[in-house]
């Protein structure tokens, strides 16, 4: 099978998708350049994905001649790049949509639709739910179909799957915009997993550092089940939320993040006590928070908290401080995912999850997490709130003495730490899972009905 080619206009989340496409499958893919705006964000390109980068698309065409480019890169500026790639003669596969509104669509037809080297592409109708739905009703499963409602995608792409779903395809349609509430049923959203009744209180998930909420689905799942609904948001660079990737932007903005979805929690569930479960970083920014000005709580959750405090020594700090400002996005420290799980399907997943930074830690980032950690524990001799607080004592990525500093100064007299032997950074995904989760579950329980 023969290596295909590309170039990449664009180095945001998403060209990382294709970046890691050819890093997954280097016998069939190959990225012979990326063109960023700056040569900082080039050299960090570079860096992490081990590719040329390039200013112009001149200057990666001239350095190799890609077969095709991928323009991956905000709406304004996607008819630019098409019409720079087809005045070069190259191929160009543009993202949907390659235009910001209507005019624009039909001035970049009228200069570059007839040249055939243009492909447009919309994925949705490839995803396999809901190529799954399409067969289904080409196979008359359930007879001729007559409406279609979605609550999984929006915009353009909700109209491309409902024109493939009803058949409709380029022909023209009428379109009529109504408001209306509908019930849902066990949903899972990047906003909350929600189950059954009885409820007997509401969690809201605080994820790590270059992950995202929905790696907690499993964790999530597990509370529904025992009467918990959980809530999430992704931080800012992480997931599915905007920014540079693995960057928070400010520690404040990041704990906002959280207030705001433990409010949304108490709001759907008035009538329950409400907990606080955070992970590594969202350990740390679990404790920012309940020290801070939470809503009311019962209690939080947090495991191998990344409060080491070895780590924020004067030295250290003025270097982060000064890179945070200079250079937010240059990666500074490199992260073993090999570190977070003995599991290794959990390693092999979170390497290939295209919603992970893979990268270093950004500067802003790390000099968030150290500035936060250097004066956390006068917060922590304040706090009364009951803990449960759960690390591996094999973790290689935050040193159990980061949950031993949190025993000594926390003021809490409501304190359950449990240390799992030879387990490694992910408490909730090692081999002993279940026992973990069993564990949280019972805590919540006791904590629910005091």
């Amino acid at each position: 099978m023969s290596l295909t080619t590309y170039g990449l206009i664009g180095s945001g989340y998403r060209s990382g998708y294709f970046l890691r496409l050819a890093r997954a499958m280097p016998d069939r893919f190959r990225v012979t350049g990326v063109v960023t705006r700056t040569a900082e964000r080039g050299a960090e390109v570079s860096a992490e994905w081990g590719v040329p980068t390039f200013r112009t698309l001149a200057d990666l065409a001239a350095a190799e001649r890609p077969e095709f480019v991928i323009t991956s890169v905000p709406w304004s500026v996607t008819p630019d790049a098409i019409r720079a790639c087809v005045a070069r003669g190259l191929p160009v596969l543009a993202e949907t949509p390659p235009a910001s509104d209507v005019d624009g669509l039909r001035a970049l037809w009228s200069d570059v639709g007839r040249s055939g080297l243009v492909q447009v592409a919309e994925q949705y109708l490839l995803n396999p739910s809901y190529a799954a739905a399409q067969s289904i009703v080409r196979e008359g499963v359930i007879g001729e179909p007559s409406s279609a409602q979605l609550s999984a995608t929006q915009l353009y792409h909700a109209a491309s799957v409902i024109r493939g779903l009803l058949g409709v395809g380029f022909e023209a349609a009428t379109v009529n915009a109504h408001a209306f509430v509908a019930g849902t049923a066990n949903p899972s959203t990047r906003q909350g997993w929600t189950g059954g009744t009885p409820v007997k209180g509401v969690v809201v998930l605080v994820h790590g550092v270059h992950e995202h909420s929905g790696r907690y689905a499993h964790v999530a799942e597990r509370l529904v089940a025992a009467g918990y609904p959980v809530y999430a948001v992704d931080h800012p660079g992480h997931g599915r939320s905007d920014g540079p990737r693995g960057n928070i932007d400010s520690m404040a903005t990041t704990v906002a993040g959280v207030d705001a979805v433990a409010r949304l929690a108490v709001e759907r569930h008035p009538a329950v006590p409400a907990f606080v479960y955070g992970h590594s970083l969202g350990g740390l920014i679990t404790l920012q928070y309940v020290t801070g000005t939470p809503i009311e709580l019962r209690g939080a959750v947090v495991s191998a908290p990344a409060l080491d405090v070895s780590a924020a020594d004067p030295v250290r700090r003025a270097a982060s401080g000064l890179l945070s400002r200079l250079a937010p996005n240059l990666g500074v420290l490199k992260l073993d995912p090999g570190t977070i799980s003995r599991d290794l399907d959990v390693v092999r997943d979170y390497q290939t999850d295209p919603l992970n930074h893979l990268g270093k830690m950004r500067a802003r980032t790390g000099a968030e997490i150290l500035r936060t950690v250097q004066r956390m524990q006068p917060r922590l001799e304040s706090l009364k709130l009951p803990l449960l607080v759960l690390h591996g004592a094999a973790d290689k990525l935050v040193p159990l003495a980061a949950s031993d500093f949190l025993e000594q100064h926390v003021g809490s007299t409501d304190l359950t730490v449990k240390r799992y032997e030879g387990g490694y950074h992910e408490s909730h995904n090692e081999p002993n899972k279940a026992a973990v989760l069993d564990d949280i579950v019972g805590w919540l329980d006791a904590h629910s009905l005091s």
